[in-house]
């Protein structure tokens, strides 16, 4: 092993950010849901798999609603479908529980770093594709950090990000 970080020295990087790349996904088997985003998007992706083309926050509204107000409707508009179609369709693989809700991020962040790899590696060197990598790898923990309470937004950037760089592969 001492002979291929001595031929290579990317690989030793690599390897590192690989280890940092699983410790950082270690806070999404916390067993239990943050206060704000996470709580509704998984009621929402939970509720989704009855009924995958309308996004409900209750399934049964007790109290009356104004369909005018997105923050307190009966169909939940907060958050695009496709992150939510994606967490639903992993709480319909792997169960209703916290991992399941959480795996697609984890999915989607570690296609995003190989991609950012294959990018980099591509338009300039190998050097510069490890670079790419570590920096997509440490924008994704200051955007989890910066975020403060783990919230669930990233889903959404992620997807962006990957459908922009998958196409230029």
């Amino acid at each position: 092993m001492e002979a291929l970080f001595k031929e290579q020295p990317y690989n030793c990087s690599s390897f590192t950010d690989g280890l940092w790349s699983v410790a950082s996904h270690l806070h999404f088997f916390w067993l239990f849901l943050h206060s704000w985003d996470e709580r509704y998007h998984a009621l929402v992706a939970k509720n989704l798999m009855n009924h995958p083309l309308k996004p409900t926050l209750y399934d049964n509204p007790i109290l009356p609603y104004d369909y005018r107000n997105w923050v307190g409707n009966h169909v939940w508009v907060h958050k695009q479908p496709l992150p939510l179609w994606i967490m639903s369709a992993s709480m319909w693989l792997f169960g209703i529980n916290e991992i399941a809700l959480r795996l697609p991020s984890i999915i989607l962040t570690t296609i995003g770093i190989w991609l950012s790899f294959i990018i980099g590696r591509y338009f300039f060197n190998k050097k510069i594709g490890y670079l790419t990598a570590f920096l997509f790898f440490h924008q994704w923990i200051d955007n989890r950090i910066n975020c403060r309470k783990n919230c669930n937004r990233p889903h959404r950037h992620f997807l962006f990000i990957l459908y922009r760089d998958s196409n230029c592969v």
